[in-house]
């Protein structure tokens, strides 16, 4: 059964969505692409399939919202008025680089998004610094300008916390009922925080 989740869909990061999109996914030792890995779910009776699902981030604060107030596309350059990489340094010291990209990432940026009264995480990762404009280059590839972000720290016990609430959160929304089947999406980040190799 193919099963995946993340930026495991494809590959990341990259200027566009389109390799992103590819959904590269593994079913037994196939690698397919574009498959619509859910339609085994179809049942002749409608009323036999219910389904319930809990998202959940749970990174923590370090420092308050700020507004990209200088970014062409997804390079930021400005937060509330302050050049980003003076911003890094104020929260993480001068090897705020260490810290915020590629191998093993201790911080992260997040956007906030209101859904149905619930508060949603949007992940913004800071995927490379440019040196030659003096800013971030952020992951998705979207327009950043005028976008309020949050400076957040992946921690181990936050990761957990996070996962406690969300499978707490599905459980609540079954109402009752008894699953017979689950799905887990990780972030590819997962195994990079806890130190471990899961499936």
């Amino acid at each position: 059964m193919p099963v995946s989740g993340g930026a495991s869909v494809g590959e990341f990061p990259f200027e566009t969505y389109e390799k992103l999109q590819a959904g590269f996914q593994y079913c037994n030792e196939m690698l397919e692409t574009d498959s619509l890995s859910l339609l085994f779910l179809k049942a002749r009776d409608p009323k036999m399939v219910r389904f319930g699902c809990s998202y959940e981030s749970s990174w923590g604060p370090v420092a308050p919202p700020v507004i990209c107030t200088k970014a062409e596309k997804n390079l930021v350059i400005e937060v509330d008025q302050t050049p980003i990489l003076e911003y890094l340094k104020t929260y993480l010291g001068e090897g705020f680089a260490d810290h915020i990209f590629f191998a093993r990432p201790k911080f992260s940026f997040i956007a906030r998004l209101k859904d149905q009264g619930e508060e949603k995480s949007l992940i913004r990762v800071p995927f490379a610094l440019n040196s030659e404009r003096q800013g971030v280059d952020f992951w998705p590839p979207e327009d950043m300008q005028g976008q309020k972000i949050q400076l957040v720290q992946l921690s181990r016990n936050d990761l957990l916390c996070g996962a406690e609430n969300a499978a707490r959160s599905l459980k609540e929304s079954l109402k009752g009922y008894h699953p017979e089947i689950i799905f887990r999406f990780d972030c590819t980040v997962r195994s990079t925080i806890l130190h471990i190799q899961g499936k």
